[in-house]
């Protein structure tokens, strides 16, 4: 019997996510599953699986998660999509589709901003208007984009690739 260990940050879980997934499985194969959150106190274990819901990973939990002897998800420290998109564009590209705005967060922004009242990311893009981040706005082509998201960092615009089929 093996025992992981899942790290997340202090008053976050483990639920709600893939990582629940996991652990039922884990657990009836007969592993031991420890949720901790946070970095004081953390137990032993054989491996553990870095569950940080952020864009950017604190350090604190980078060295937290070399201690242990194998890490899942370990060198996943910077998920901010600037940092990896193959899609992204910027005024004047040769490029005549439709496009998608986007944060550079992960998932909006919401697990470093939080979200309003309706579960929209406070991020603004130069308007009245906030991004959701499960309804990211979509412009027929490059040119429609509104200057202002060009300018703003917290914003990419990339191609527009419909995946609902």
């Amino acid at each position: 019997m093996k025992t992981v260990v899942i790290l997340t940050r202090a008053g976050e879980s483990a639920r709600c996510y893939a990582v629940e997934q996991y652990m039922h499985r884990w657990i009836a194969a007969g592993h031991r599953v420890l949720v901790h959150a946070g970095t004081a106190e953390p137990p032993a274990g054989d491996i553990a699986l870095m569950h940080v819901d952020l864009s950017v990973v604190p350090s604190e939990y980078a060295a937290l998660a070399s201690a242990y002897p194998k890490t899942l998800n370990g060198a996943a420290l910077d998920i901010r999509r600037r940092r990896f998109s193959e899609l992204q564009l910027r005024p004047g590209d040769p490029y005549h589709g439709p496009v998608i705005v986007k944060t550079d967060a992960n998932f909006g922004g919401v697990p470093e901003h939080g979200t309003d009242s309706r579960g929209r990311t406070p991020v603004d893009w130069g308007s009245a208007r906030t991004l959701d981040p499960l309804r990211y706005p979509v412009f027929p082509s490059l040119a429609r984009v509104p200057p202002e998201v060009f300018e703003n960092e917290a914003l990419i615009v990339e191609r527009f690739l419909d995946t609902r089929h």
